[in-house]
C-alpha cells in the first residue's frame, strides 16, 4: 500500500530497473494502470536493452502494443530507430492478415512480430525514418547488413572500410539482428578481436537473444574446431579466445545457457560429414573460455542422450575420462583397442561404464 502513494516518479525508477516487472504491477489496481502506460514501457525497454536495441526487441516481445504512441514515447526516451531494422519491417510487414493465415514455414521471428504491428506502429517507424534517412535504400538496394559485411571486409579486405563502417552504426544505427540466414557470425566474431569498441555496440544481443547466442556457439565450435586442427601462433590464439570471451559476455540474461550450448553442440556436430576433434574443442572450451556453466556437466548430459553415433560419444567419453562406452544390446565394449573396430559404428544406444 505505501508505495503507490509514492510519486510516479520514483514508482517508474523501480519499476524500470525490475528485470520482470509483472508481479510489481499485479501488485495493485494504481501499479498495474501505472504499468500500462507508454511511458513505463518505454522506459523499461530502454533500460533493459539500451537505446539502441530497445526498439526491435519491442518489436519482437511485444508487437501487439507497438502502436505509434508506445513508438514515439520510445523515441523521446532516447530509443534509436536503426535503418537495418526499418529496411527489415518493410521487408516483412504484410499487415494483419498474414498473422490471421497459416504462417510460412520459412519465416524468421520478425517476420512474425512485424504481421502484428497496428498500423500505427508501421506507419510512424516509415515516416520516422524518412524523415530521419531519406530513401532507407542505398543505390545498389543492399540492406545495411550487407554493407556491414562489406566495410567489416573479412569476406573481401578490399572494400574494408572502417570509416563508412562506425558511420553505419553511429550515424544510421546499425545493429546486427535479425541475423540473415547466411553464415555472418564468424564475421561478427572476428570484429570482436579486431575491433574490441565497435563490438561495444553489438553486445547486448549476445546476452539476451537467444537465437544469436545459439549462432554464436555455432560459430564458437567450429572456430575452435580449426585452431584445433590447424595450430596458429599463441598471440592469435590468445586474441581469439579473447574475441569469443567478449562475445559471449557475462552470460545470458533469459536463458539457460547450458540448455543453449547442448542443442547447439547437437546440431552443429550431429550434421558435420567430418570428424572434428570434438574431445579437443571441449578441452579448449574448458580452458579458454568464461562459462556460466559447467561444460564437463553439459558434455555428461550430452551423452546421456545417446543418439549422436559411435564417434560423437565415444569423444565425449573421452573428455569425461570414462574408461569405455558399451553399446547396449550385444555387450560391445570400445575400449583403447578396439574404437576403431569398423563393426562398433552402429546406431544402437550407447551407455558408458
Amino acid at each position: 500500500m505505501g508505495l503507490t502513494l509514492l510519486p510516479e516518479d520514483i514508482i517508474l525508477n523501480v519499476f524500470k530497473n525490475l528485470s520482470n516487472p509483472q508481479s510489481f504491477s499485479q501488485a495493485s489496481r494504481h501499479l498495474y494502470g501505472l504499468s500500462k502506460e507508454p511511458r513505463f514501457k518505454a522506459h523499461w525497454l530502454v533500460h533493459h536493452f539500451g537505446p539502441r536495441y530497445a526498439l526491435y526487441y519491442a518489436i519482437l516481445r511485444m508487437p501487439h502494443l507497438c502502436n505509434d504512441a508506445l513508438l514515439s514515447t520510445l523515441v523521446n526516451c532516447g530509443a534509436i530507430v536503426p535503418r537495418y531494422l526499418v529496411q527489415m519491417i518493410v521487408q516483412s510487414y504484410n499487415g494483419p492478415r498474414r498473422y490471421s493465415t497459416d504462417i510460412d514455414s520459412t519465416s524468421t521471428p520478425l517476420d512474425d512480430a512485424t504481421s502484428r504491428l497496428p498500423f500505427t506502429g508501421y506507419a510512424y517507424i516509415v515516416s520516422h525514418a524518412w524523415r530521419h534517412y531519406g530513401d532507407i535504400w542505398d543505390a545498389r538496394q543492399a540492406n545495411d547488413f550487407s554493407l556491414f559485411i562489406k566495410y567489416a571486409g573479412y569476406r573481401d579486405p578490399e572494400y574494408r572500410n572502417m570509416d563508412l563502417l562506425k558511420e553505419l552504426i553511429h550515424t544510421y544505427g546499425f545493429i546486427p539482428v535479425p541475423l540473415p540466414g547466411a553464415p555472418v557470425m564468424r564475421n561478427i566474431i572476428l570484429l570482436a578481436r579486431d575491433e574490441p569498441a565497435i563490438f561495444a555496440h553489438f553486445s547486448v544481443p549476445f546476452r539476451c537473444d537467444r537465437l544469436v547466442r545459439k549462432r554464436t556457439w555455432e560459430s564458437v565450435l567450429l572456430f575452435i574446431a580449426t585452431y584445433t586442427s590447424e595450430p596458429r601462433e599463441p598471440d592469435r590464439r590468445a586474441l581469439l579466445f579473447s574475441a569469443i570471451n567478449r562475445c559471449l559476455g557475462e552470460g545470458p540474461l533469459e536463458f539457460d545457457d547450458k540448455a543453449v550450448f547442448k542443442t547447439t553442440f547437437v546440431d552443429t556436430f550431429s550434421k558435420q560429414r567430418e570428424e572434428h576433434p570434438i574431445m579437443a574443442i571441449l578441452k579448449q572450451v574448458c580452458e579458454e573460455v568464461t562459462l556460466t556453466f559447467s561444460i564437463v556437466e553439459a558434455a555428461r548430459e550430452i551423452l546421456e542422450a545417446r543418439n549422436l553415433g559411435w564417434y560423437i560419444n565415444t569423444q565425449l567419453a573421452g573428455f569425461l575420462g570414462l574408461e569405455r562406452v558399451e553399446r547396449i544390446g550385444d555387450g560391445m565394449e570400445l575400449t583403447a583397442g578396439n574404437r576403431g573396430n569398423n563393426s562398433a559404428r552402429s546406431n544402437g544406444m550407447w551407455a558408458w561404464s
